[in-house]
């Protein structure tokens, strides 16, 4: 990859999925000043982190699908997406699936992937990471919050990425028990950024698979695809 093409890749990436500098940043684990160097050209990315800026920038381009259900699905009045047969495929929140003899919670052609993290932008850059890979994404900031959405079946994911240090009563492994209590053999993916001995223990203890910040985007990508299969 050529430096001035890269130079525009990292830009055009960053604006075509609404991501600052900061974000972008947060996510592959470098300081803001790095990501505006790269952009500016005075400053070429290390051999590691190269191999998760191709992670990113090799990415498929967001559907026209994956936007159309995203869009609905975080519409803030009664909308939906309905299939020939009358079966929901996508909707937001204050849809009625009941009123018109619909039956069960919204089942996307695309995987739901419930991302839990509290970290605003590591949130914005893993929920655009998921649309180029077409998935779609649901977040919460607490593991309270998720495992209500699923109790109340506002939501029906797929797999779980939850970090292990959430705000609130509950971490990572607690909250994967409890949605897994709820959706028996929910896939889950932890993520940590600080593995202290302590910590280390509950995940192993766990059994859950486990992926240390800053992420590896390629590491990310064949998780989800090894528990969620495409059969398309």
């Amino acid at each position: 990859m050529e430096e001035a093409d890269l130079q525009e890749r990292i830009l055009r990436f960053r604006k075509e999925c609404g991501l600052s500098q900061h974000d972008l940043a947060s996510f592959l684990g470098v300081g803001q000043r790095t990501v505006s160097r790269w952009e500016r050209g005075v400053d070429q990315p290390s051999i590691t982190i190269m191999a998760r800026l191709r992670a990113l920038l090799d990415s498929q381009d967001v559907s026209p699908l994956s936007l159309a259900y995203d869009v609905v699905r975080r519409a803030l009045v009664p909308l939906a997406i309905i299939d020939g047969g009358g079966e929901v495929l996508a909707a937001s929140a204050s849809f009625d699936r009941t009123a018109l003899g619909w039956q069960d919670a919204s089942r996307s052609t695309l995987p739901t992937v419930l991302v839990i993290e509290d970290d605003e932008s590591i949130l914005r850059a893993t929920r655009a990471v998921l649309k180029r890979w077409n998935f779609l994404s649901v977040e919460a900031v607490r593991g309270e919050a998720a495992v209500a959405m699923v109790a109340k079946r506002e939501v029906s994911p797929d797999i779980a990425i939850i970090d292990f240090l959430l705000p609130g009563g509950m971490d990572g492994v607690d909250t994967a028990s409890y949605l897994r209590q709820i959706i028996p053999g929910l896939p889950v993916l932890l993520i940590t950024g600080e593995a202290t001995p302590e910590r280390m223990r509950k995940i192993s203890a766990s059994g859950l698979p486990l992926i240390t910040k800053p992420v590896d985007v390629g590491a990310l990508r064949v998780a989800l695809e090894t528990f969620v299969p495409r059969t398309a």
